[in-house]
């Protein structure tokens, strides 16, 4: 992401279109501390989201199905965390999940 400071964040947000309900997409409308604005809130069922990633051939070389720790060189001294699988909490995670 290009943006910088919180209000190119917001003018980014703004400019994405609002989904249409009904395509997949869940509103919620929700207020926050009494204030009479009420926002929506719009959301997908992740599981489907999941299903439709995993079924992509496209996309088949490119999710991390486990941890996978990669180096800067070749004598493996100098780790490198770029990517959420990459990390030591995937590893602890899914020694947890999944005990050998």
């Amino acid at each position: 992401m290009s943006d910088h400071n919180c209000y190119s964040i917001k003018k980014t947000i703004n400019q994405l279109p609002v989904p249409a309900v009904g395509d997949g997409w869940n509103r919620t409308p929700i207020t926050i501390d009494e204030h009479p604005t009420s926002y929506n809130v719009y959301s997908r069922d992740i599981l489907s989201v999941i299903k439709h990633l995993f079924s992509r051939p496209e996309f088949k070389d490119t999710i991390a199905y486990g941890p996978q720790e990669q180096y800067a060189d070749k004598e493996t001294t100098s780790r490198l965390y770029n990517e959420m699988w990459t990390g030591d909490w995937w590893c602890r995670t899914q020694a947890r999940l999944f005990p050998s």
